[in-house]
């Protein structure tokens, strides 16, 4: 700030000018009690942001002066101001120097820390993917890419994440801490605080993240020759029988045994001794999720290679070990998904979920074309599908009949299935085909059942009904007769 302040000394006579009247203006906004915004200086100060005749320094400013004003006691004052409009044409300022750039961005992006969903994902990509060109480290390349996966600009989230891996394996340690009470010199605590798994799987996570984004980017070729890279649990193989899901799932299993998953204690309330064993069996649960997940890209690379028998087989092979590992989840470990100090976060859980429906549907479309005669009249495709989503069902279930509490998180299969719909891009059609399998289930009269949930039933029967129809290609065609026939 001393810097600032003795760059605006040396400032023209016109720029001091308008520093002036920042100073009056913000003094106004702070201590007058009747001040209003619009019955100001500020709205002709304004009219000269918008014709681009305001000296950067001054733009800087009168940000600063603004925030000030808003941690006084006369805030908010009448007709309060948008900011953001100061911030987007300062970013917009020619010649600014990259120090001035870096701040502002930083400083706009703490706006929307807490409330993503406030700015567009395009244009929140775009802000960190300067901040990560302009101070290169791991956490800004991985922060633009995380921004870059919703804005959906996977081939440049690609970019960023190699950028990313680069920069942890070569930058010292000390270099990664973002003001997190850690042991730089600790490798587990490092890659923990940088939302990685300890134990090693430093490298094994970044790579599932690249797999993803040429995945989604339709680079699958390049996927492959990224699977070629990882050397852990023979995930390298083209054959989904050869990869060794055993011994990530019971070192999970063995590091489960804790002492005491209280629900009604947080994880800071145990005694140090326990906390390591609680962050040991959660990059253990990591590391297994992260083996169901590179399990479902390894999937979706063999569903592009064209369509042959022996690719839809592939295709299905390696949803069916992937939706295996995501039930591991809630059969084995449901104890720790949805409480206690080892739970899944909201966003993690939700994905879990998203991916269990959607490995499950898959494959239950996948065998509804394959079936025979004798397994259409015995139920077997939906018996499988039921087998593999009760045990979600069931404990969401569960989970929501603890929730009493108003402010208490409940995950809602009838909002999470439009998401997976959106996010997998599952044809409406398909969808449909699904939901008339899924829809009966939820009556405790039906021979396959989750159980009774008339409520869920008939929201479930709006979804469907508000599903759009697709004209449907020759193989649809085949199916949806197939359908009818079949449920009537």
């Amino acid at each position: 700030m001393d810097q600032f302040k003795t760059a605006l000394a040396k400032e023209s006579p016109e720029v001091k000018g308008d520093i002036a009247l920042v100073n009056k203006l913000i003094i106004k906004a702070n201590t007058d009690p009747k001040f209003d915004w619009n019955k100001s200086t500020y709205p002709a100060f304004k009219a000269r942001l918008d014709l681009n005749q305001l000296n950067a320094k001054v733009i800087i400013y009168f940000i600063a002066g603004y925030e000030s004003h808003g941690h006084g006691s006369n805030w908010p004052a009448k007709n309060e101001i948008d900011v953001y409009d100061w911030y987007d044409k300062l970013l917009e300022t020619e010649g600014l120097s990259k120090p001035y750039k870096l701040l502002a961005i930083k400083a706009y992006l703490l706006y929307f820390q807490f409330d993503v969903e406030s700015i567009e994902p395009e244009k929140l990509f775009n802000l960190k993917k300067q901040v990560a060109d302009i101070e290169p480290c791991y956490q800004n390349c991985i922060s633009a890419a995380n921004a870059g996966k919703k804005a959906k600009k996977w081939t440049e989230v690609v970019g960023y994440l190699k950028k990313g891996f680069k920069y942890y394996a070569k930058t010292n340690p000390t270099l990664h801490n973002n003001g997190a009470r850690i042991n730089p010199h600790n490798s587990d605590e490092v890659a923990r605080n940088l939302g990685l798994p300890g134990g090693g799987g430093e490298t094994f996570a970044i790579y599932e993240k690249i797999i993803e984004a040429q995945v989604e980017s339709k680079h699958f070729g390049n996927a492959l020759q990224t699977f070629n890279k990882i050397k852990k649990f023979n995930l390298d193989s083209m054959e989904a029988d050869n990869v060794d899901y055993d011994t990530p799932k019971n070192k999970a299993i063995e590091l489960s045994n804790f002492d005491g998953n209280d629900v009604l204690k947080s994880y800071y309330q145990y005694d140090k001794k326990t906390q390591a064993k609680i962050q040991s069996f959660k990059d253990a649960q990591t590391t297994v999720f992260i083996l169901g997940s590179l399990c479902q890209w390894k999937g979706e690379i063999f569903k592009s290679f064209g369509g042959s028998p022996m690719d839809l087989k592939g295709h299905c092979d390696w949803l069916q070990l992937a939706c295996e590992i995501y039930n591991f989840f809630w059969i084995d470990l449901s104890a720790f998904i949805l409480k206690g100090p080892a739970a899944l976060g909201i966003d993690e859980s939700e994905d879990l979920i998203e991916r269990t429906i959607y490995t499950a549907c898959t494959i239950f479309l996948y065998e509804i074309k394959l079936q025979t005669v004798q397994m259409r009249e015995t139920g077997t495709c939906k018996q499988h599908l039921l087998k593999r989503l009760k045990p979600t069902i069931d404990a969401l279930t569960e989970h929501g009949k603890d929730q009493k509490d108003s402010w208490s998180h409940k995950f809602e299969i009838v909002k999470l299935l439009p998401k997976t719909v959106e996010r997998f891009s599952i044809p409406a059609d398909d969808c449909r085909l699904c939901l008339d399998a899924l829809i009966p289930m939820f009556d405790s009269k039906s021979q396959l059942t989750f159980g009774e949930n008339k409520e869920l039933k008939e929201q479930l029967v709006t979804y469907r009904n508000s599903l759009p129809i697709e004209r449907p290609s020759e193989l649809k065609k085949k199916v949806v007769t197939h359908r009818n026939k079949t449920f009537g």
